[in-house]
């Protein structure tokens, strides 16, 4: 598969079903996030010394590369071929999710990010795409992008 596609820019892309659409359009802004938290995912994944814990993220980023490519399809009728997150993989993220919780001390306070070991800090990056700003920054580039 080519990374480039010889169809110009405009400030257009295409999405898997060949319809163009604006860059700035949330569907592509979504798959972007997404793109950004798959990076920091990878950071995190390289630093985790537990076997467990570098599979369970790299099971996540496979589903956010199957999620983002849903972003990318915009048909009443999609591929058979075409592959999404299944309700099992969801109960197996949950159950993830549930397993870390377990294993510390009821929550009363926020968590300085300065306070964790050096490895644990590694998350944090992963949470700045996904973060109340990421709406907040989408806004200001569009009101302030001369090309939008």
């Amino acid at each position: 598969m080519a990374i480039y596609t010889r169809t110009g820019d405009a400030g257009t892309t295409s999405l898997f079903t060949g319809q163009r659409v604006s860059k700035t359009h949330p569907r592509v802004e979504a798959y972007g996030t997404l793109d950004e938290l798959n990076a920091a995912l990878s950071l995190c994944a390289c630093a985790a010394a537990d076997e467990n814990h570098r599979a369970l993220l790299e099971a996540i980023q496979q589903q956010i590369f199957w999620f983002s490519a849903e972003l990318a399809s915009d048909s009443e009728r999609p591929s058979p071929k075409q592959r999404y997150i299944s309700s099992e993989e969801i109960s197996a993220l949950e159950a993830a999710i549930d397993r870390a919780m377990a294993r510390v001390e009821p929550l009363h306070s926020f968590i300085y990010p300065a306070a964790a070991k050096p490895r644990a800090a590694c998350i944090l990056p992963a949470r700045w795409p996904a973060g109340p700003n990421a709406a907040w920054w989408s806004w200001r580039r569009k009101s302030t992008c001369a090309r939008c």
